[in-house]
């Protein structure tokens, strides 16, 4: 998988919910997630990523 969908997925996510507290968004460690444009939109949008082990 790429990783233009799953920013996508998560600026969909992001804007229906618009949470007001820290989210913990949990990942696998596929590449996708660990790309510099997912983890500046993670703190860009307040949430924090866990990735497994």
């Amino acid at each position: 998988m790429t990783k233009e969908p799953v920013l996508s997925a998560l600026e969909r996510a992001y804007l229906a919910h618009r949470l007001v507290s820290e989210v913990l968004h949990h990942l696998d460690r596929g590449s996708q997630y660990a790309a510099q444009e997912h983890q500046k939109k993670l703190v860009e949008y307040g949430m924090k990523g866990s990735m497994s082990r």
